[in-house]
């Protein structure tokens, strides 16, 4: 197969997974902070962090010029809360963020509370996988091919 058929560079995910939740989390609350990488201190809170944190090629899928057809892509989230109910604040807010990811197509392969070095912060993580046609820009579970 011809590396004609193929693009040479991976549709960009990351800015539409980011620009979905960042819509979403602003319809819930106008006064969340979004941000697309880790941050040290954030500007305010509720805070929400979503960060494409490793991607690799789908093996299987490697064209004979070693053009990637599928790629293996994970996200973490984070989302901070100092509210008094900051606990059931975070798990609201990655409740909304879980069912976005899983309607663009992400798997949840992580979701559970983590101490904060402060103790007046409350934090909770998810991780999200999924894998990615470079073609068509669509996000699956799994692939699974059958050998001819």
């Amino acid at each position: 197969m011809s590396s004609d058929n193929y693009p040479e560079i991976t549709p960009d995910t990351e800015s539409y997974v980011v620009d979905r939740i960042v819509r979403l989390l602003m319809e819930y609350n106008p006064d969340i902070y979004v941000y697309n990488e880790e941050v040290d201190s954030p500007a305010g809170f509720p805070c929400v962090t979503i960060e494409e944190y490793n991607t690799y090629s789908h093996k299987q899928t490697l064209t004979g010029d070693n053009v990637e057809r599928y790629i293996h892509v994970s996200y973490q989230v984070n989302v901070y809360s100092i509210a008094e109910d900051g606990k059931r604040q975070c798990k609201q807010i990655m409740s909304l963020i879980d069912r976005e990811m899983r309607a663009i197509g992400f798997l949840r392969t992580y979701n559970s509370p983590e101490k904060n070095m402060q103790r007046n912060i409350h934090r909770r993580v998810a991780r999200f996988n999924g894998i990615i046609d470079t073609v068509n820009g669509l996000v699956y579970k799994s692939v699974y091919f059958v050998e001819e």
